[in-house]
């Protein structure tokens, strides 16, 4: 039997192409040696395929899978927001704390001097220029001491504890280093207020975005190691906090029990 190769108009080439192909339901097209197919330019979502023998193949091309279709697709997704959402917090307390303090340099007053030394006080850190530490102000707000006395006799033991008031001169420099320091240490910097407001927000959102990740149940084990993951986000620099994370911890455990009785 003798075929023949009709030539086709070639406007007609790809809409002929197409119905051919939805005809076979998108499978690949046997080969058809017409001038058309040799021709014709392979469709979306379809590639031109030559063989061995010259005849032109439709082949469907290979469309990756999908993340969405993991069974625990969703958790993945929860994981990276939750992961966000706490470092947006950790970013937010840092500028709080950057924020939080007094504005530098301390008033004169609090300039240590050589008198001060002399009065029997003395800073933390020997290098400071000022009285600017919240622990050196103990010792110029109590500024009495007490002197102890034992005396021991055969069958008893005597303890005298005495007070000895602070001088005029050292009540009088304490209070003023004391008044100039509560009023600098309460003032705080410029921004100080929204920034506690932001993180306070962003506290709110983080621990948003961890319930949604814990009520969100895991089916396998890619999907534990994700939620493992969003603990150890500051390994690093910090132990595991165990009563922030408990809901984690709790909902890794359920995963768990439900994934045993499953293939139980």
């Amino acid at each position: 039997m003798k075929i023949i190769a009709t030539p086709v108009n070639p406007a007609r080439r790809g809409f002929l192409t197409r119905a051919a192909i939805a005809a076979a339901g998108g499978a690949v097209l046997a080969a058809v040696p017409t001038i058309a197919l040799a021709e014709a330019v392979a469709p979306d979502g379809f590639k031109r395929v030559i063989g061995d023998n010259g005849r032109v193949w439709f082949k469907a091309e290979e469309v990756p899978e999908p993340i969405g279709s993991h069974p625990d697709a969703k958790i993945f997704d929860l994981v990276e927001e939750y992961i966000a959402a706490e470092r947006r917090w950790c970013d937010a307390c840092l500028e709080k704390d950057r924020l939080d303090g007094p504005i530098y340099p301390a008033p004169e007053v609090l300039r240590i001097r050589p008198r001060d030394l002399e009065l029997g006080r003395k800073p933390i850190e020997a290098a400071d220029e000022y009285w600017h530490r919240p622990i050196d102000m103990r010792q110029w707000r109590v500024l009495d001491e007490w002197q102890c006395e034992k005396t021991e006799t055969d069958d008893c033991m005597t303890l005298v504890s005495r007070r000895i008031p602070a001088s005029d001169e050292l009540k009088a420099r304490g209070a003023e280093i004391v008044t100039a320091f509560d009023a600098w240490s309460s003032k705080r910097q410029r921004g100080y207020v929204k920034a506690e407001r932001e993180a306070k927000r962003a506290n709110r959102k983080s621990e948003e975005a961890r319930n949604r990740l814990c009520e969100a149940r895991a089916t396998t084990l890619e999907g534990m190691r994700a939620k493992l993951r969003s603990l150890e986000l500051y390994a690093d620099f910090y132990d595991i906090d165990m009563d922030y994370n408990e809901p984690v911890i709790v909902s890794l455990f359920e995963d768990l029990v439900r994934m045993t009785d499953r293939q139980a």
